[in-house]
């Protein structure tokens, strides 16, 4: 990367860059925020919460910058949900899933106490790329269905997952193939749809498919909308038709999914798919932006070119991909950068990494 950026230009990449390290603090304090609190006996309102939450995080008073990134990032997006959210949820009233346990894979109830924060939806992100996580709790006790598996809960029909999945679900038509096929919580809302004409669910693990024939596929209309399973790795897929809709949900989080997101993008032109949507999608690239600015930090900082030769993991590859890619591209303005950043810009950049 060549960078001939005015001094007023360098202001506002600075600021990028710090936008970045912004969103992964905030990221972080609110990841250990849903795995540690347990909820509590209750609370008065969103300065309660947030009080709350200090006291989770255990520390002492809030400093004047916490308080600006808390009332700007974390306050305005914390939301107490209806329980109807789940309780009217057409799967969660007609799929009746029994606790179970089979070889390696087994369905459980899980639980979310009174006022127990998790993560609502996907994160909203602006035109400076800041990103604003989603935050929610329920005054009462609520429970729902679980896949675990020998790494863990793999996937549970919370409303992280309804909301995550509802842009998909209302963009699904025609002939719809979903990658991943958990509870077949996607499957089962968009095949109550009349613009969905047939559904085919890609699967690997032989495990998930005979629990899902065994105790949830009852519960499908398929003289409406026929099923089809295939037993199969999402990237070795043989097709016999075209599809006008496909669902990506075969991953845990961004971090683990950008692999597969970066894979599905760069080769979808070969794929017989008319409409390519992922679980997570704003997350996905947004984590892939983070590491565009990582590289332009490094460079910026004229780091040796051979830093981009040695990975360890995924993300590292990812990483020394676009250092690559991106290696004799000139940057004039600070509109250049963005261009890069934006969707339209990672798209292209993803399509290099075939």
């Amino acid at each position: 990367m060549r960078f001939k950026l005015r001094p007023i230009e360098l202001v506002k990449l600075q600021k990028l860059i710090e936008a970045k390290e912004r969103n992964i603090i905030i990221s972080d304090m609110l990841m250990n925020f849903y795995m540690t609190n347990k909820g509590f006996s209750y609370v008065k309102d969103k300065n309660d919460y947030i009080e709350k939450m200090r006291q989770v995080w255990n520390v002492g008073e809030f400093s004047k910058e916490d308080k600006r990134l808390i009332d700007k990032y974390i306050k305005p997006y914390i939301e107490e949900l209806d329980i109807s959210i789940i309780t009217e949820n057409p799967y969660y009233n007609t799929v009746k899933i029994p606790e179970i346990n089979e070889k390696d894979c087994r369905y459980e109830t899980q639980v979310y106490n009174p006022y127990q924060g998790f993560a609502k939806d996907d994160i909203e992100v602006d035109s400076n790329f800041d990103e604003y996580p989603q935050t929610a709790y329920f005054k009462e006790k609520v429970t729902f269905p679980s896949l675990v598996n020998k790494n863990g809960i793999w996937m549970a029909i919370n409303p992280n997952e309804i909301f995550t999945m509802k842009e998909a679900i209302a963009k699904a038509h025609g002939e719809v193939i979903t990658y991943g096929l958990g509870l077949g919580y996607f499957a089962y809302m968009v095949h109550l749809k009349n613009e969905v004409t047939s559904i085919t669910i890609i699967e690997k693990d032989k495990n998930v498919i005979n629990l899902f024939n065994k105790h949830i596929r009852r519960y499908f209309n398929e003289g409406k909308c026929p099923i089809n399973i295939i037993h199969s790795d999402a990237f070795k897929v043989k097709y016999d038709k075209t599809y006008d809709f496909a669902f990506v949900d075969i991953y845990h989080n961004p971090e683990d999914g950008l692999p597969t997101f970066i894979k599905f993008i760069a080769n979808k032109n070969a794929l017989p798919i008319k409409e390519l949507s992922f679980w997570l999608e704003r997350s996905l690239y947004a984590y892939l932006r983070r590491l565009c600015i990582y590289v332009i930090q490094e460079c910026l900082d004229d780091v040796d070119s051979s830093f981009f030769n040695y990975e360890e993991n995924e993300t590292d590859h990812i990483i020394n991909k676009i250092f690559h890619i991106t290696n004799d591209m000139n940057f004039t303005s600070f509109d250049d950068i963005k261009e890069l950043l934006s969707i339209e810009g990672l798209n292209r950049l993803i399509m290099k990494m075939r």
